[in-house]
């Protein structure tokens, strides 16, 4: 290759960035080594040279090549990163076109790496231990930890990528399409014999646009009922795009239909138990003409403390407050909260103008319905059970993941077959 040599002269910019190109290109030329390729073994067929190969743990494809007689897919020394520049070390396998047999061909060079515990090496006993810790549902942060702590050469983008292969093999393909949707839901819509297999009890698919063709924002909801112990019994997750008075309202008719469907009997609910959404409130109310709904009482507590929080009470005043609501939520009956509100908003309307404001608006004229003699004693105060059971279903199912569509439905099988 002939040299370049800059002389002290003249030059034009033009021509100064011409010689510069000229230099980039000349350090970018790589030295290409010349290999001694010695004949190794002879193979009857493909299977026993991969065997053979597998067994030696050190080689990955690296790229294959065409000649006259045959064809050569070439290995290179896996203990080095694919970028970057290879190891000395080289085997390929030949393939004649005029035979069945395979032979391998082994370069007359020694491994030249200088520190092999570098280049992290993905073994079988590796995607081992990876698999078990997947399935006893760890993140995948604590899986890193566990690897580090076996003493296993792994970087955190080997162990996401590899996780990422287990989701695929396991839920199956990240995207679905609504036309695989509708097959999904048609195929689960008859109710089975037994009841730890879950079925659709109704769906609708709502399609608008072109370019919606694979919409994967979507949210779950958990749908259960009380008994007189005032234990949560939950029956379904609704899979919706929204959460709005029209999907609500769907959830309603479709536990109506199922209900009946099931049992051949009328699903009539006394009471519903949500928190301050609106949209559930009207839909329910709409679907079952009824109006007695309870507003959660934690829930309700949690919002007035923000608000005290919001108005900067000071802390000593905050306490009192909040005794004296959690004293309301204890009334019996109707008279009784009410006069007990009054004594309330009387009280503290000398101090306190702007809350008191917000709390007659807010809990005592819109949303009345937290106190526990509300609906009689049978009614629980809170949808606490729901949430504990979205919590187990966040914890040790989806581990706190926003799942796609087709993984969460793998997901959802799973947890109703436990």
């Amino acid at each position: 290759m002939p040299s370049f040599v800059q002389t002290q002269q003249y030059e034009s910019s033009s021509e100064s960035d011409d010689t510069m190109d000229q230099q980039n290109v000349q350090e970018k030329t790589k030295i290409k080594l010349n290999f001694d390729w010695i004949r190794d073994k002879c193979f009857s067929n493909d299977t026993d040279a991969q065997i053979a190969i597998k067994r030696e743990e050190q080689w990955s494809r690296y790229f294959t090549s065409k000649v006259q007689d045959g064809v050569k897919v070439h290995y290179r020394c896996n203990k080095v990163k694919f970028r970057g520049t290879q190891c000395n070390a080289a085997i390929y396998l030949f393939y004649p076109h005029n035979s069945d047999e395979v032979i391998l061909f082994r370069a007359n060079n020694e491994h030249n790496h200088t520190d092999s515990s570098k280049r992290y090496f993905f073994s079988e006993e590796m995607k081992q231990n990876i698999q078990e810790l997947f399935d006893m549902r760890l993140k995948p942060k604590k899986i890193y930890e566990v690897l580090e702590e076996k003493n296993f050469m792994i970087t955190r983008n080997q162990v996401n990528n590899y996780l990422t292969q287990l989701r695929k093999q396991k839920f199956g393909p990240s995207s679905l399409s609504l036309g695989e949707l509708e097959s999904w839901c048609q195929e689960k819509h008859t109710v089975p014999q037994s009841d730890d297999e879950p079925f659709v009890v109704s769906f609708h698919i709502h399609y608008e646009d072109d370019s919606d063709d694979d919409d994967e924002d979507v949210v779950d909801d958990v749908v259960g009922t009380s008994d007189c112990d005032r234990k949560f019994h939950p029956f379904g997750l609704a899979v919706c795009t929204d959460e709005k008075e029209p999907e609500f309202e769907f959830i309603f008719k479709s536990i109506s239909d199922g209900v009946n469907r099931i049992t051949g009997s009328a699903f009539t609910p006394e009471v519903l138990i949500a928190d301050e959404s609106g949209a559930i409130r009207n839909a329910f109310q709409k679907f079952f003409n009824k109006d007695k709904m309870v507003m959660c009482w934690s829930r309700m507590r949690r919002n007035v403390e923000k608000k005290l929080k919001s108005l900067k009470i000071d802390s000593k005043k905050t306490k009192e407050i909040l005794d004296d609501i959690e004293t309301l939520q204890l009334c019996e009956s109707e008279t009784v909260f009410r006069n007990a509100s009054s004594l309330f908003l009387k009280q503290w309307n000398k101090t306190e103008q702007e809350f008191t404001q917000y709390f007659e608006k807010e809990w005592l004229t819109v949303l009345d319905s937290w106190y526990e003699g509300y609906n009689g004693a049978f009614t629980p105060s809170t949808n606490n059970q729901l949430e504990a059971t979205n919590k187990v279903i966040k914890d040790e199912h989806t581990f706190r993941e926003r799942h796609a569509l087709s993984r969460f439905l793998t997901v959802a099988s799973d947890i109703v077959n436990k």
